[in-house]
């Protein structure tokens, strides 16, 4: 026999019989509405993330372009910068010289070289040309002048008067490069030696 056990209010409690009842309850499963709700719950989750991944990888293409972008523009403007500055650059010897528009420069590199920077606007590059050769070399895809009225060539005359006529003082490069989304300016000085030491 098993003990019975009292409670406030003198009502019987006996512990089998109570297990016993629950044993033979119903087991309750999910409804169709709360079915529903988790699939709407979870399509609203994998949506926010979808969005975020999205996100992420079109700012990871960007920031991937500009800095494609920016590298070879700015190796192709100090490659320029770099023999522009060792160039021949008196009027006894040879000239840098940029044309009226601005989009070449022609000069004499310390070997000797004739050399030939130039923009072709119709297919958006910056080229090189050595000694006059058949040969163009890309140095830089997807550029364009910086605005309308800034060209990509600047000649500008030395502060220093005893300098001899026609000396360049310095030639300023300004661009806008390109890559699918990402656009960078890029500008850049160059000043002669000769007229740095003279």
């Amino acid at each position: 026999m098993h003990p019975v056990l009292r409670h406030n209010n003198n009502k019987v409690f006996n512990p089998h019989v109570q297990l016993c009842r629950h044993c033979h309850s119903k087991t309750r499963g999910m409804t169709l509405i709360e079915i529903l709700l988790a699939i709407v719950l979870m399509a609203i989750l994998l949506t926010a993330t979808a969005v975020t991944f999205d996100a992420a990888f079109k700012s990871y293409k960007v920031n991937n372009d500009l800095a494609r972008t920016s590298t070879v523009s700015r190796n192709a403007v100090y490659q320029m910068c770099s023999v522009i500055r060792t160039a021949a650059n008196s009027p006894d010897t040879a000239l840098i010289l940029v044309n009226a528009d601005g989009t070449s420069c022609c000069l004499v590199d310390s070997l000797g070289r004739d050399v030939i920077y130039a923009y072709d606007a119709v297919n958006k590059t910056l080229k090189v040309n050595i000694d006059s050769s058949d040969t163009w070399y890309i140095m830089a895809r997807n550029i364009d002048p910086v605005d309308a009225v800034t060209p990509i060539f600047t000649a500008w005359d030395p502060l220093d008067d005893s300098l001899p006529a026609g000396t360049v003082g310095k030639v300023e490069i300004a661009f806008r490069a390109s890559s699918c989304d990402a656009s960078q300016i890029v500008t850049m000085s160059a000043i002669p030696r000769n007229v740095i030491y003279h």
